[in-house]
């Protein structure tokens, strides 16, 4: 297979996916954990699309690669939900870290001296800390031991969800391997570091990362984007204990089929 038959297979792909991403299931019977499902499906359909443009052109696939590494961390996310002991209550954890983020972010406009009470909500700086307050007497771990926000809802983020869903058995050591490897390169070229520019520096080490990143994109994105889809059936059908969607899964999988029975992409 081509990298451009695989881009229009994954265009196919998302055409069939944009139906689920668009709908509002269980509207009564709405969780938080299928809110979280929801919101992240939403979300990473408009990166893969955003990713399959960018490896039109083999030189902005490291920019593609970059777009992909924050999938991953959406499907460990939700991963990481589904293998908890009670999901709900770890997606209501999640949501709940939202107001870490947002005293982070008063206290650094307060640095920059902008307020962040308005004439329509007076008192925006006094709910967030108080929000705050009530979050770290709750979750100990959203903050350090010495008091510190932590920045992320996971007490050691990617590194501790990916070692959960290993132990769980929820991925074959062969994904984990290509996952904690796709993170770590993306991780590199969403920061400013040496090895990236390194990179840069010669004309066929160039290209040769970015056809390597054009290759590894595209098949991790359209995987995650596949677990991201199947999973959030999956909870669909689970609340309305009926096969809900079962036809865009049979067909998310189907492509899963083809890609795995595939011996070669040939860049």
């Amino acid at each position: 297979m081509t990298i451009s038959e695989l881009q229009n297979k994954i265009s196919d792909l998302i055409q069939v996916i944009i139906p689920l991403a668009e709908a509002h299931p269980c509207k009564d019977k709405g969780t938080e954990l299928l809110s979280v499902m929801e919101g992240t499906l939403r979300k990473n359909i408009m990166r893969i699309q955003a990713i399959n443009l960018l490896c039109d052109e083999e030189k902005l696939a490291n920019s593609a690669f970059e777009l992909t590494r924050n999938m991953i961390e959406d499907v460990m996310g939700i991963e990481y939900m589904l293998v908890a002991k009670e999901p709900e209550k770890t997606a209501h954890k999640f949501y709940e870290f939202r107001w870490v983020q947002l005293k982070e972010d008063l206290d650094y406009y307060k640095k920059a001296g902008i307020e962040a009470d308005t004439k329509d909500f007076p008192d925006t700086e006094a709910n967030i800390e108080k929000e705050y307050a009530r979050v770290i007497g709750v979750y100990k771990d959203f903050t350090d031991k010495e008091g510190k926000a932590m920045r992320s809802w996971v007490r050691g983020g990617l590194d501790t969800m990916l070692s959960t869903v290993k132990k769980k058995g929820v991925l074959p050591d062969g994904q984990i391997k290509t996952v904690t490897r796709t993170y770590v390169e993306g991780s590199r070229k969403t920061h400013f570091n040496p090895v990236e520019l390194l990179m840069h520096m010669e004309q066929d080490t160039w290209d040769h990362t970015s056809k390597g990143a054009q290759k590894l994109a595209l098949i991790v994105s359209s995987s995650s984007l596949v677990r991201l889809s199947t999973r959030y059936i999956d909870l669909i059908s689970q609340i309305n204990d009926n096969n809900t969607y079962h036809d865009i899964a049979g067909k998310a999988n189907a492509f899963m089929d083809e890609l795995h029975t595939t011996e070669e992409i040939i860049v």
